[in-house]
């Protein structure tokens, strides 16, 4: 619950009762009567129409404390905000909800009280209500132009109280800020907005995920293809040399199924015609013919086998070559790409630790910069080395830039860098208790 200002706290006084023997005593007011004021607050009392301030020096035997018959407790507060809270019309069936805050300080804690001003939030409420014109503000506007209309009650709102501004008896007003609050109805229709809004970044990202992943598929599928491409394509090649290998192989045995009987033969003429008549197809000499004309197209049968065979190893060896070759380009571009890699993360991580030792450079001299200022150095001798040691200050910061920082922030300082000083600071270093604690840690 919020408290009333300026006027906390208001009481009636009874008459205090007489004390001692046969009601002979002096008449004293209990401390339980009395409100209990806060160090910002003061005691107001009413003593025969009169308003009295406790100045905290009365005692429960004081006349005009035993003589009151009303108290009263004011808030003292310099520049307590009040805020005032009201409703203007709008173009729809709605209204603007404007808070208006005004800075209050009591200058007569005694008129205050005496004028009955217990809540300067009705006072301030009236005053705005006297300005006819502010309830105007808003007729020609909808709820979704309340930027326009912020715009309009501020510029009002600040000629208004400049051109007449509050009067309350015993407080002195002026004028602090003026809100524009959001209606109920504005807030839901943005948040549905937002919410909206979020729905569509979602649907967005979600669709272009979905894209990417159909467009990853396709290379996918067109990977596999090219690969079942080259499958079957290598397959082929090996099936052809592995057909052509039948061929030469059954060629080569025709030929040495020929050369067995021709072994058998030889060039005997007698053993040709028994040969031959034998198997009744040809003469001797018919035979002799033909075994002759067979070792000459073996002689170039062999020869044209041996330089087809030289042709294959060497196309065999050619597309090992190309392979081959393909594989160590394939392994360069690798190492090429690992070794890019590897110097930007190396460049990554030097700047990264040169911007970290900078800012623990920076971070530890304005430390130092800051002790000298505050006159630490001025009582006691501080060793500046082991500061900066203890304060994590890197290896480049105990060189000369670190002492040049000092130095130029001890220039700041004129009267550190006195002979008598310097000699005090190290005497009471010496002597000093805390700063031997520091070392013994």
């Amino acid at each position: 619950m919020i408290k009333p200002y300026p006027i906390v706290e208001q009481r009636p006084l009874a008459d205090p009762p007489k004390r001692g023997p046969f009601g002979l005593g002096a008449r004293r007011r209990s401390p339980e009567e009395l409100p209990v004021a806060a160090g910002h607050e003061v005691l107001v009392y009413r003593v025969d129409g009169r308003y009295v301030l406790d100045t905290g020096r009365r005692r429960p035997g004081d006349e005009q404390l035993v003589a009151a018959d009303h108290v009263s407790v004011v808030d003292l507060r310099r520049n307590a905000p009040v805020t005032v809270q009201l409703k203007i019309p709008s173009a729809e069936a709605a209204e603007f909800t404007v808070e208006v805050t005004f800075l209050c300080s009591v200058v007569d804690p005694a008129i205050v009280v005496r004028e009955g001003q217990g809540d300067a939030r009705l006072a301030l409420l009236a005053y705005l209500r006297k300005h006819k014109r502010f309830f105007e503000l808003g007729l020609d506007y909808r709820i979704s132009q309340i930027t326009t209309v912020r715009r309009n009650v501020n510029a009002q709102m600040m000629a208004y109280t400049a051109e007449r501004p509050p009067q309350i008896s015993g407080l002195a007003v002026s004028f602090a800020s003026v809100e524009l609050l959001e209606p109920d109805e504005l807030i839901g229709f943005q948040r549905q907005r937002r919410d909206q809004d979020r729905s569509n970044v979602l649907a967005f990202e979600k669709q272009q995920q979905n894209h990417t992943l159909d467009v990853q598929r396709q290379q996918y599928d067109q990977e596999i293809q090219e690969g079942q491409l080259r499958f079957d394509q290598d397959r082929d090649v090996d099936n052809q040399t592995h057909e052509q290998l039948l061929d030469q192989e059954a060629r080569e045995f025709a030929l040495r199924q020929s050369a067995l009987t021709a072994r058998q033969i030889g060039d005997n003429p007698e053993m040709a015609a028994y040969w031959a008549q034998a198997s009744g197809e040809m003469s001797a000499a018919d035979l002799l013919a033909q075994l002759q004309r067979k070792e000459s197209l073996k002689r170039e049968d062999r020869r044209d086998l041996a330089e087809r065979r030289w042709e294959r190893r060497q196309e065999i060896l050619e597309q090992k070559r190309q392979r081959r070759r393909e594989l160590e380009d394939r392994i360069r571009d690798d190492q090429k790409e690992r070794e890019q890699l590897d110097r930007e993360l190396t460049k990554e991580l030097s700047t990264s630790r040169r911007a970290d030792q900078q800012w623990e450079r920076d971070a530890t001299l304005e430390v130092v910069r800051d002790l000298i200022k505050r006159g630490h150095g001025d009582q006691t001798f501080v060793d500046f080395e082991r500061l900066l040691g203890k304060l994590g200050a890197p290896p480049e910061l105990e060189g000369a830039a670190p002492q040049r920082d000092l130095d130029q922030a001890a220039a700041d300082e004129p009267e550190a860098l006195e002979a008598g000083a310097a000699e005090r600071k190290r005497r009471a270093y010496e002597k000093s208790d805390v700063l031997r604690e520091e070392d013994d840690d």
